[in-house]
């Protein structure tokens, strides 16, 4: 359908002579000869192009490197399509996007041979974005994007839903050039603690901000290998989410108590496996003074630790505290309602000058 689109496209381009920034054929169904169509039009100085969700495969990917396409390319989203370790090898080699900010390359059949060649890539010096979430990358992959040393402007990286074990978690911890980092999501991956344990010792990112470890198989039984490293890192982070572990009260109690990120304004813990005493854990940490969220859906929290969260005074910014389908009983869960209610009234609005 879109290769029919893209003749035209391409002939009234020509004929008007226009000078594009931005292509979109996002969920176009555009295949191969589509795609050469588009590479035979004069669009070639776009800096934005989105094909995503589109049956480009790893011919079409290597077409586009060896027409020498795109060269003032800036962003190239490419989601849902079949380019496989074929095509993100084509990418990784090809010498002309020296000004590349952002690659979408999730959902694409990408493995370790392609994550490897990524990961060697030295062309890239500008990248800022890399979107690599629902792949086929384990640990070798992660291993080399993990290593790579040019991609010092990156913020934000995301990997999750692929096949990345302790093992890629542990070495991707290791990374010392991404110092910009802000943005960390690797949800959904076959791993555990010990991954845990090393991202939260990697001492480059330190500018990290948002990190998602969502459905990770973190839990309690690791906690004494958490506790061995004295001080806790993200001084900066604002938004956690860890639900959907196996994280239970003494991992909250000897680990988020002592937590000191003042920053933190979303914190996720649904689906764990914290009781009362994670709960008033919680509650004795003072230095999320600008927590606004507070998810603590389906675990294992009765009346005491109900109570004691909803009545703390120091989260004065809180908006949002989900406790439901915890243990509470139906007086417990009328106290919390009220007490609820009452502190909603004084609830602060306004951010303090201290806030990022």
């Amino acid at each position: 359908m879109l290769d029919q689109i893209a003749t035209e496209f391409r002939q009234n381009g020509k004929e008007a002579e226009l000078e594009v920034v931005e292509l979109n054929f996002d969920s176009k169904w555009m295949g191969n000869d589509g795609l050469k169509i588009l590479l035979d039009s004069p669009f070639l100085s776009a800096a934005k192009i989105d094909l995503s969700g589109n049956e480009i495969n790893s011919e079409g990917a290597t077409s586009i490197v060896q027409t020498g396409a795109w060269s003032a390319l800036r962003e190239l989203r490419l989601s849902w399509n079949s380019i496989g370790d074929v095509g993100a090898i084509s990418f990784a080699l090809n010498p002309v996007w020296s000004d590349l900010r952002i690659m979408d390359l999730s959902s694409n059949k990408i493995g370790n041979d392609g994550a490897k060649a990524l990961g060697e890539n030295k062309i890239w010096t500008k990248l800022e974005g890399l979107d690599l979430n629902r792949n086929l990358i384990g640990d070798q992959g992660v291993r080399s994007i993990g290593a790579n040393e040019v991609w010092k402007a990156l913020k934000v990286f995301e990997i999750r839903e692929n096949k990345i074990s302790d093992e890629g978690a542990v070495d991707l911890g290791k990374n010392s050039s991404w110092i910009n980092l802000e943005t960390l999501i690797i949800s959904d991956n076959p791993r555990g603690s010990n991954g845990f344990i090393a991202l939260e010792r990697n001492v480059a990112w330190k500018k990290l901000k948002k990190l998602t470890l969502r459905n990770n198989k973190i839990q309690d039984e690791d906690h004494t290998e958490i506790m061995a490293h004295e001080s806790i890192n993200w001084s900066n982070i604002i938004e956690l989410r860890l639900n959907s572990n196996k994280i239970g009260d003494r991992m909250i109690m000897d680990v988020f108590r002592r937590g000191s990120w003042k920053y933190l304004r979303v914190l996720e813990l649904s689906r764990n496996n914290i009781g009362d005493k994670g709960a008033l854990a919680l509650v004795c940490n003072t230095s999320w003074i600008n927590l606004e969220e507070l998810y603590l859906e389906t675990n294992q929290i009765g009346d005491e630790g109900a109570i004691a969260l909803v009545s703390n005074l120091s989260w004065k910014y809180l908006k949002m505290l989900n406790i439901e389908d915890n243990r509470l009983s139906e007086e417990g869960h009328s106290i919390s309602l009220r007490i609820r209610e009452k502190s909603s009234h004084s609830s602060k609005t306004g951010r303090p000058e201290n806030r990022q």
